[in-house]
């Protein structure tokens, strides 16, 4: 793959990044810093998604290498290879931008396109959260974070909210920054961190109870 092949990132988010499996094939390399579409199969890391979801290994394989290159190919990724114990060389990427889309990019998706991909980070974030409580690491410390609510907003308090968390969202990345040129100087190990922030749309509470007719007893109520 020649460098002259590669693009800007920024020129071709949308073309490139509207495929659920490519967006979590940048996840992943985004978490992992450096992988091989072989370990990415092997551990399942893509086996929720629908176009490899029932395919074998060896398919699964084919496919995920394939969205790799043409994400290397258009500068998502950084590939390298390294000798294997017996073949060919084993390629292994790392993510050049991380696995977001800003609000303009995000709106210019269609519904579909949108709900394809939140399921991709969605189910994500759950094999994070299931992972750390396996391990017993989710409730190690005791002050990390767990909350959430519904509530009832109108337009101004939704928008209002949105602004809450793009500005949180921005401060988070300020302190990946802070943090990552703290390390460097001091030799601190880092320690994982995973966060989540969401502000969506829910279903009206509402019971459907059936309505009985005069004289007609519930179906719960007890016989005697």
């Amino acid at each position: 793959m020649g460098a002259e092949r590669q693009a800007d990132p920024k020129a071709v988010p949308l073309d490139m990044l509207r495929h659920p499996l490519r967006f979590r094939i940048l996840e992943i390399c985004t978490e992992w810093e450096r992988i091989s579409p072989s370990e990415m199969v092997d551990y399942k890391l893509c086996a929720d998604i629908e176009s490899i979801r029932y395919k074998p290994p060896k398919q699964s394989l084919s496919i995920v290498a394939y969205h790799c290159r043409r994400l290397a190919e258009f500068g998502f990724l950084t590939v390298t290879e390294a000798k294997g114990k017996r073949g060919p060389p084993i390629h292994y990427y790392s993510a050049n931008v991380e696995a977001e889309f800003d609000a303009e990019e995000w709106s210019a998706l269609t519904q579909a396109e949108r709900e394809a991909i939140s399921p991709v980070v969605w189910h994500r974030l759950v094999s994070q959260v299931d992972a750390s409580m396996r391990q017993r690491l989710f409730d190690n410390r005791d002050d990390r974070w767990l909350v959430w609510g519904p509530l009832e907003l109108d337009q101004q308090s939704w928008l209002e909210l949105i602004d809450k968390f793009q500005e949180l969202f921005r401060d988070i990345k300020r302190m990946q920054r802070e943090a990552t040129d703290r390390m460097a100087k001091s030799g601190e190990a880092p320690m994982p961190v995973t966060y989540g922030l969401l502000q969506f749309e829910s279903p009206k509470r509402e019971i459907k109870r059936q309505r009985n007719s005069p004289g007609e007893k519930s179906r719960h109520q007890s016989h005697t």
